[in-house]
């Protein structure tokens, strides 16, 4: 034990010998490698006490620490490390306020495990981060717990990547009490009793973003049970006595004040949520007051109703609505659609309604020459149950079916966007004709067409 303690202390004397020896280039290099990869203490130990001048900053002395905080936060956190650790001394003093890392965003591209470990320990304060970002995940599963749970004070997390089905439960375990906004992509299905678990830790959470994948109709009726006191009977959540990985399923109110419910990636579709998940979605969160996703409807529909309608939701967009078969939905299902949401949402202020289509096959499309034109949409309906305190509404690829003359006037409209939408210019000449549907005050009658000067041939 004599002789090793020998070598050790022989070891250690080289290592700082050779640290010496080496210029300040050689150091900052060093530096940067061992805060990525690992431990820094020898080297950074050696730089900071260094007999090096460099501890200017050219053109920019003259700015007072507070401004270069505030040039310093506008960068992603890999440069403010490096500039942090490496440029000159007044720089590297300024990692320790708290201010410079309220936002971490990581990514495993230049940051492996042992750099979370080292980086936890290294920050000056985990109780102010108060966002954090973990891009294209691909860490491990200890490394990733242990890093996250160090944040207590998280008001904004977000998770995307290759996250494993486990790892969702070991999430699951952590509780985020000051939680305001929670972004999950994950590269597959979690599984709703996983994302449902996750929720039951985030009870004050306001703002909710998934992928298309987790939207489901099973997770909005697995929160609207608990919400309710049924979980013990539904087959997602399941009874108090199926424990998994010593995990309970939650019991209490989930997601009691969620404001905003918005689809990540909203440009693809979203075949795991229906009229169903809509019409409940009340019951699940009643608070809502923005709602953006796309849907896939079941044919037929011929009438639709939210119970309970959501009475203070004020932004609503269907950015995708698409059949489960099929090219496009029928008119029926279209106007019972639009209808019931305009009913069910009666302080809505921004609407926007767009239909999509699900492509048969290049053979068929080749074979039947194109696509079939878009459903009908009936001016007069969306008149009819369209509130009055509606300011923008969008439409896109339908066929407006206007008739007859409307005395119905919407006084707050000010914005009318058409997109790819055939009768658009009937539409525009009807309202500049008569004011039928918007009074003086209405800014903009846009309508959008494709590049070659056609209303629509795919979207």
């Amino acid at each position: 034990s004599t002789r090793a303690m020998s070598t050790a202390v022989e070891l250690a004397a080289k290592r700082k010998a050779m640290l010496r020896a080496m210029d300040r280039s050689a150091l900052e290099t060093l530096l940067l490698q061992q805060l990525v990869c690992g431990t820094l203490s020898d080297v950074d130990l050696t730089l900071a006490a260094s007999c090096s001048d460099v501890n200017s900053l050219g053109l920019l002395e003259g700015l007072s620490d507070d401004l270069l905080l505030r040039v310093m936060g506008q960068l992603d956190t890999k440069t403010r490390l490096h500039v942090c650790t490496v440029v000159c001394k007044r720089l590297r003093a300024l990692h320790f306020s708290v201010s410079l890392w309220r936002d971490i965003r990581l990514s495993p591209e230049w940051i492996n495990d042992d750099g979370l470990r080292k980086l936890a320990h290294w920050l000056p304060d985990r109780g102010a981060v108060r966002s954090l970002t973990l891009e294209r995940y691909n860490w491990g599963e200890a490394a990733a717990h242990e890093f996250v749970a160090s944040f207590g004070s998280l008001q904004s997390l977000t998770l995307s990547g290759a996250i494993k089905t486990h790892l969702a439960f070991s999430f699951s375990r952590l509780k985020f009490s000051s939680l305001r906004e929670f972004c999950f992509d994950p590269m597959g299905n979690m599984g709703d009793q996983n994302v449902v678990r996750m929720l039951a830790g985030m009870p004050a959470l306001r703002v909710l973003k998934l992928c298309e994948s987790q939207l489901t109709d099973k997770m909005i009726l697995s929160v609207a049970m608990t919400r309710h006191g049924m979980a013990n009977a539904h087959p997602v959540v399941g009874p108090p006595s199926s424990r998994k990985n010593g995990i309970a399923p939650p019991t209490a109110v989930l997601c009691p004040d969620l404001e905003e419910l918005i689809q990540i990636g909203a440009a693809r579709w979203n075949d795991k949520l229906s009229e169903i998940g809509l019409a409940i979605l009340g019951k699940a969160f009643p608070c809502l007051r923005v709602l953006r996703t796309c849907v896939s409807i079941r044919e037929p529909c011929a009438q639709f109703e939210m119970k309970p309608p959501l009475p203070d939701l004020e932004t609503l967009e269907i950015l995708r609505l698409c059949p489960f078969s099929g090219p496009h939905l029928s008119a029926m299902c279209v106007n019972a659609l639009m209808t019931g949401l305009l009913k069910g949402c009666p302080a809505v202020r921004h609407f926007a309604f767009r239909h999509g289509r699900k492509y048969m096959g290049q053979l068929e499309v080749k074979r039947e020459g194109g696509y079939p034109p878009p459903p009908p949409l009936a001016l007069e309906s969306l008149l009819w149950c369209a509130p009055n305190c509606l300011q923008t509404l969008e439409l896109g690829y339908f066929h407006i079916a206007i008739g007859g003359h409307y005395h119905r006037v919407l006084p707050d409209l000010v914005k009318l966007k058409c997109i790819d939408c055939l009768g658009s210019a009937e539409l525009a000449a009807c309202l500049q004709a008569g004011g039928v549907l918007l009074q003086s005050g209405c800014e903009s009658i846009e309508t959008a067409k494709r590049r070659d000067g056609s209303l629509i041939k795919w979207w």
